[in-house]
């Protein structure tokens, strides 16, 4: 097993999708808010409420390690990418 590449525990509360915990959607979008360092991890579809689901982050790295390139993001930033294995866009949130 790889040493863990956050800052955070692995423990720690992450937002995210029902259909990214199934698998049937890739992580393409990852943000790291400003105001409790809280992470969250959607897809293409726009995010609804009604799909959202609380996991430790240690969850989202265990179903696409490629988060670990995103450890480093500071708060208030955003990344996105076009498909799994394509380089993360970074920038700040709005």
């Amino acid at each position: 097993m790889s040493e863990w590449p956050f800052q955070d525990s692995e423990n720690v509360a992450t937002l995210t999708t029902k259909q990214i915990v199934e698998g049937r959607d890739p992580i393409l979008a990852a943000y790291h808010y400003a105001d409790d360092g809280m992470w969250q991890f959607g897809s293409a579809a726009a995010f609804d409420e009604a799909d959202a689901a609380v996991v430790s982050l240690r969850y989202v790295f265990d179903i696409d390690p490629s988060i670990a390139e995103l450890a480093d993001l500071p708060f208030g930033w955003e990344a996105s990418r076009r498909a799994p294995g394509q380089p993360w866009l970074r920038e700040p949130s709005e």
